[in-house]
């Protein structure tokens, strides 16, 4: 990176400047208590995990007929088989 016009010794990322000496809090990686996972039991299927499966559905479905629906009516003159590819 380069240094600032003025010569201060800040360096610039999109605009942003920082010291060159500065690291942030997990510089040297995170503690191990970051690291630690509580894991729910997998001993059923429970109905909890199917709606979850439901709503994942319906979102991914949502987003991919929007999508359709967006290019189909920005008039580019796609088809729905040209919208899909």
């Amino acid at each position: 990176m380069k240094e600032s016009a003025a010569g201060d010794g800040f360096t610039g990322v999109r605009g942003r400047t920082a010291p060159e000496h500065f690291s942030g809090p997990f510089a040297d990686g995170p503690p191990p208590s970051a690291l630690e996972v509580d894991e729910p039991p997998l001993v059923a299927f429970r109905p909890i995990d199917m709606w979850r499966s439901v709503v994942v559905v319906a979102v991914l479905s949502f987003s991919v007929v929007a999508a359709l629906v967006d290019r189909l009516a920005d008039g580019g003159g796609d088809s729905v088989p040209g919208a899909l590819a």
